[in-house]
């Protein structure tokens, strides 16, 4: 009768729920509905872990069993639970597999994962190259830069209105930018070169109080530095008081 079928699916519940607080895997249907012939059910989703062994029957809970050993399930209406992902070479466990989720893996120091599942690792490359398809790095082509961990090379800026050009880019950077109406260079956000004069008293000062590059004044030499553009500072160093040929005084 339907009181008979409604009372033994309320008892396979409550045995299941029993089965839960237990600490054990939940097994059967989590949802089902009811057959066209008023006896069976029909699973429309399995508990978590669990595969479909038979769509419809007269107990819920025999319609799906639990995944076995060594495999799993995402999907709610699996025929078959899938083989878990062993981690191999290069790959290094972070988490073992269950019936509900497989094997997570990482890759060891200095490699990265090739894809999004991590089924292979790959070297990790550094800022100024790029990743190719053979799995090893290589330098930025010329006009292209990287500034990034693995990622791939970007060509570089070839305008920056309302900005001047005052400076080619590198393998690590965009185009240098100044703003002409401060003349006030545009800041990258990890290099900026600019171009200061080291001066025979011993600081290193941009003429006329910018960083922007500007021709130095006879007797004084162009040196690389990078510097606050906003506020541009005076930096002494008595241990190089006297040389005034050490470009690396200021570095």
């Amino acid at each position: 009768s339907m009181a008979g079928i409604l009372w033994a699916m309320s008892l396979s519940l409550l045995v299941q729920a029993f089965l839960g607080t237990a600490g054990q895997t939940d097994r059967g249907c989590l949802k089902w509905s009811l057959h066209a012939n008023g006896r069976d059910v029909c699973c429309d989703i399995c508990h978590p872990g669990n595969h479909l062994q038979e769509d419809c029957g007269p107990n819920p809970r025999e319609l799906c069993i639990p995944c076995e050993a060594k495999t799993f399930t995402v999907n709610p209406k699996a025929q078959s639970c899938s083989p878990c992902t062993e981690c191999v070479g290069a790959q290094v466990l972070v988490k073992e597999c269950t019936a509900t989720h497989d094997t997570v893996c990482e890759c060891k120091e200095g490699l990265v994962c090739g894809d999004a599942t991590c089924s292979f690792c790959v070297k990790k490359c550094g800022k100024g190259e790029e990743p190719t398809e053979t799995r090893s790095c290589t330098p930025c082509p010329n006009g292209t830069f990287n500034d990034q961990i693995h990622q791939k090379c970007k060509p570089w800026s070839k305008t920056c209105p309302p900005y001047k050009v005052v400076g080619e880019g590198t393998a690590l950077t965009d185009i240098t930018c100044v703003d002409t109406g401060t003349e006030k260079v545009k800041l990258h956000p990890e290099i900026t070169p600019c171009y200061l004069c080291l001066r025979s008293d011993g600081y290193g000062t941009a003429p006329g109080h910018s960083c922007a590059p500007q021709h130095c004044s006879s007797g004084l030499q162009h040196h690389h530095h990078c510097c606050d553009m906003e506020n541009p500072q005076k930096k002494k160093n008595k241990d190089h008081h006297k040389n005034t040929n050490n470009q690396d005084a200021y570095r």
